[in-house]
């Protein structure tokens, strides 16, 4: 079995670490993209961001090419049985408009 690369590595370190912070287990692709590359943006202990407003800050920008990789890396983890991977249609989630107009999403959590 090959080993597991860099970026999926830190995918894992990240659902752990969110997990642990957490009361849920669930993330969203996007909050782990944002996570993952651009952590200033959504982490409330991530040094001073002076355009945060409380917890988060309104643009979770990240580009075309780092969503593609979190996807195909979280793919590969799901594979290996490492992550469990589901798909959330906005009708099924809590909070609706919360990913403006995405009409489902992929959520992610460790595997248990």
């Amino acid at each position: 079995m090959r080993k597991i690369g860099k970026i999926q590595k830190r995918i894992l370190e990240v659902l752990a670490e969110l997990t642990r912070r957490n009361k849920r287990d669930w993330f969203s692709l996007q909050f782990i993209t944002v996570f993952l590359y651009h952590q200033e943006q959504v982490d409330p202990e991530y040094g001073s961001n002076p355009s945060r407003l409380g917890k988060f800050i309104l643009n979770w920008s990240y580009s075309e090419n780092e969503r593609r990789r979190i996807w195909e890396s979280s793919r590969a983890l799901e594979k290996r049985e490492l992550i469990q991977i589901k798909i959330v249609r906005e009708k099924e989630g809590k909070e609706k408009g919360t990913f403006g107009v995405a009409q489902k999403w992929l959520e992610l959590r460790l595997k248990r």
